[in-house]
């Protein structure tokens, strides 16, 4: 999308007035920090000359990845139908949450839901628990994630992304947990059980760094 900034003969004012404008869209402080803006901008002139306005272009990513992992089919999915669950306001329960900003994805996340689904697959447990009595919070410090806040969903038996997400979103205490505005970034993983009647085992991962 395409946003006008009124130039100024100053490099540092047209700056400012950019970076105020995206500010009042998207809680950013320049166009290289978000998360309310995932994407990059680009400026063009509409005419030259003091008082000659500016056309930035915001040009959005699909995902945003923190970290050195690939995105699969699946896990973009999820990512995609939880960030559309965020975009509107959602009664959980008891609790109601307005709309949250979108979620990015996150490789060591992603590592701490994988080890804990194939844990549940292999082990044939379904718990929050792992292995020694491993809860969430040691399970992402172990990838070297410190945060200031994390949550857990697991889930086991359901073959899609739109049926487990359904799922979470139905029960209370997961729904929570994927419309926390606290939480900035998620991972998750699917793990296959052959040969189990709970399988595929899935565990999604919310956290905010420190």
């Amino acid at each position: 999308m395409w946003i006008k900034v009124k130039a100024d003969n100053s490099r540092l004012q047209v700056q400012s007035r950019l970076t105020r404008k995206l500010a009042e869209r998207f809680g950013a402080r320049s166009p290289a920090r978000f998360p309310g803006f995932p994407g990059r901008a680009r400026v063009r002139a509409l005419d030259g000359g003091a008082g000659a306005v500016l056309l930035v272009l915001l040009v959005f990513s699909a995902f945003v990845v923190a970290g050195d992992c690939e995105m699969d089919d699946t896990e973009q999915a999820l990512l995609t139908r939880v960030n559309e669950a965020r975009s509107q306001p959602r009664q959980c329960g008891d609790e109601s949450f307005d709309a949250a900003q979108a979620l990015s994805w996150n490789c060591k996340l992603e590592d701490a839901a994988r080890a804990h689904s194939k844990d549940m697959a292999e082990l044939e447990f379904f718990s929050h628990t792992g292995p020694g009595g491993v809860q969430i919070g040691e399970r992402v410090k172990g990838r070297n994630y410190s945060w200031s806040a994390v949550g857990e969903n697991i889930a086991a038996g359901q073959n899609s992304v739109d049926k487990v997400v359904d799922g979470w979103l139905s029960s209370p205490g997961h729904c929570a947990n994927i419309m926390r505005a606290e939480f900035t970034e998620m991972g998750a993983a699917r793990v296959e059980a052959p040969g189990s009647q709970y399988s595929p085992f899935w565990t999604q991962v919310f956290a905010r760094p420190r």
